[in-house]
């Protein structure tokens, strides 16, 4: 690493969640990595959180506070945090979540070893919000194990291998300037992964866990409100479907479609299909799969055009 460290931009959005986001920030800037910033993007939170979130920007010139005046939702957030980004590398991290303070260092000096890269990836430990109990780590799920023929990219769109969207650290200018898709609800670090694998990144996956992920119930989600609040099961699966679409269009458009691929992107919308609309799994998996070998464009719509042709 050079005498003069690069700076890393940490983007975290946040709606209704005062009482946890500040662990979030303290996480961030409390990291032995001295040189970064943290952004912080209020969604429209109604519980105090904007002004709370203003008072710690004035004592820390290190935090970045934008307060929105309506919920856009979170990879809107997640978007506009990055535009106001300043650091070479950036990192998001979900508002009721952590990391432990080495991690930006040891993304950052992985980086220095090799210049080449555009990702450093950092397994996650995964907590009970209230027991601190363990439940699991990842650091097997985003291990690069390929398959007899397999790339990278496809062991990730199969689902093969996973990562969490606070695990990848990346060079910013590797990026699209609107890394998130505004059109998901649910999965979009799937399609964001699945997007920028197929531009061809170099990536390294580290050993140690760094991050914290904590599991709790009855909280809002940035995203959106809950499901099961709302009964919109439907919107739930119909934006599922419509991120393997989208991958699905990522694919085709970079010459990259595969058997293994499209065979997994078929049948797991054939099941969405047939567990959310009540078509028959055989029509199910027809449909989809003859779908998505044509590649008809889908995305101009909010995905009511696959239900209506399914009736």
């Amino acid at each position: 690493m050079s005498s003069k460290e690069p700076k890393v931009s940490v983007i975290i959005p946040t709606f209704n969640r005062t009482e946890k986001v500040k662990r979030a920030i303290d996480s961030c800037l409390d990291q032995t990595y001295p040189n970064l910033e943290v952004v912080v993007v209020d969604d429209g939170s109604t519980d105090g959180s904007p002004a709370f979130l203003n008072q710690l920007a004035r004592d820390e010139p290190r935090l970045i506070v934008q307060c929105n005046p309506e919920n856009r939702g979170g990879n809107y957030c997640r978007n506009q945090g990055f535009k106001i980004a300043s650091g070479e590398y950036v990192v998001f991290l979900d508002s009721d979540d952590k990391f432990h303070p080495d991690k930006i260092r040891n993304q950052i000096d992985r980086f220095g070893d090799d210049d080449q890269l555009d990702c450093v990836v950092a397994p996650t430990q995964v907590m009970q919000e209230h027991t601190d109990e363990e439940v699991r780590r990842t650091d097997g799920r985003i291990k690069w194990k390929p398959l007899p023929g397999l790339s990278h990219l496809e062991m990730y769109v199969t689902k093969r291998t996973a990562w969490l969207t606070h695990e990848p650290m990346w060079k910013k200018s590797f990026l699209d300037p609107q890394p998130f898709s505004i059109r998901l609800k649910n999965s979009q670090e799937y399609e964001f992964h699945c997007r920028t694998l197929a531009k061809g990144p170099r990536v390294d996956i580290l050993d140690t866990c760094l991050a914290t992920v904590y599991l709790h119930d009855g909280v809002e989600r940035i995203n959106g409100p809950s499901r099961k609040k709302t009964g919109k099961m439907r919107d739930h699966f119909k934006s599922k479907i419509l991120s393997r679409y989208m991958v699905a269009r990522t694919l085709k458009d970079r010459n990259l479609t595969s058997t293994a691929t499209l065979r997994y992107l078929a049948k797991f919308s054939s099941s969405i299909l047939v567990r959310c609309f009540r078509i028959s799994p055989s029509h199910g998996f027809a449909m989809t799969r003859y779908l998505l070998k044509c590649n008809l464009d889908l995305l101009a719509g909010s995905g009511d055009s696959l239900t209506e042709s399914a009736k």
